[in-house]
């Protein structure tokens, strides 16, 4: 079948195939599989490594208003790690936290959810937008979420607590495709689904946390 999309391991290893609703990680010194084939119950919309390479996430969605899950996986045996992480829609990406042990997923039914790898729970509120967001992304240092949909819609949030650090960040008549947070994290960099990039300075208030709490 068609080959969708790659993906490689932090240290060029191994490499991830997406194809309709299979799944396959392949030794890039062999060529060989490392894996069986991945099955799924959708088509798959994203596949990513962890930041050590144990573990692999892949999200999956169709045309249909039905509920789809992200999937956790084992990336030396194939199986299953954890339970599935559910939506009320598709899920279009999943994303993991720079030191591995949350993954934020973005999905169809409007809403990103962050998850405790090892106990597949959900550790904060979903973060809710007006549409369906397309992709998500942790900062550099972990602490923020970034996301990324449907009505040129950006927004950053608090990754411990799903509160939003930003109000909506408009990109009017555009999709956006995806977000992320560049230059040590003071900058936000958005590609709309046809390829064109923007990218903004984020305003910050270096004063001393006491004196912001007087303020307001």
């Amino acid at each position: 079948g068609t080959v969708q999309a790659v993906g490689f391991d932090s240290r060029a290893q191994r490499m991830v195939v997406t194809s309709g609703q299979k799944v396959r990680i392949w030794d890039l010194s062999t060529g060989q599989p490392v894996t069986p084939e991945l099955a799924h119950a959708a088509s798959v919309t994203h596949a990513e490594f962890s930041p050590d390479g144990r573990l692999l996430v892949t999200s999956c969605s169709d045309r249909t208003l039905d509920a789809k899950a992200a999937q956790l996986w084992d990336a030396e045996t194939g199986r299953p790690f954890g339970p599935p992480l559910p939506h009320r829609d598709g899920v279009l990406y999943a994303a993991f936290s720079p030191d591995g042990r949350r993954v934020v997923t973005a999905s169809e039914d409007f809403t990103a959810i962050i998850w405790d790898v090892q106990s597949g729970r959900q550790i904060a509120p979903a973060l809710k937008h007006e549409n369906q967001i397309n992709s998500v992304s942790f900062s550099l240092h972990g602490r923020w979420i970034v996301t990324a949909g449907r009505g040129g819609e950006a927004r950053i949030w608090d990754a411990d607590t799903g509160e939003p650090i930003t109000l909506p960040l408009l990109q009017p008549g555009s999709d956006l495709a995806s977000a992320q947070l560049v230059a040590n994290d003071r900058r936000l960099l958005t590609v709309t689904v046809s390829g064109e990039k923007r990218l903004r300075e984020l305003p910050r208030d270096d004063r001393p946390v006491a004196d912001l709490v007087s303020i307001a």
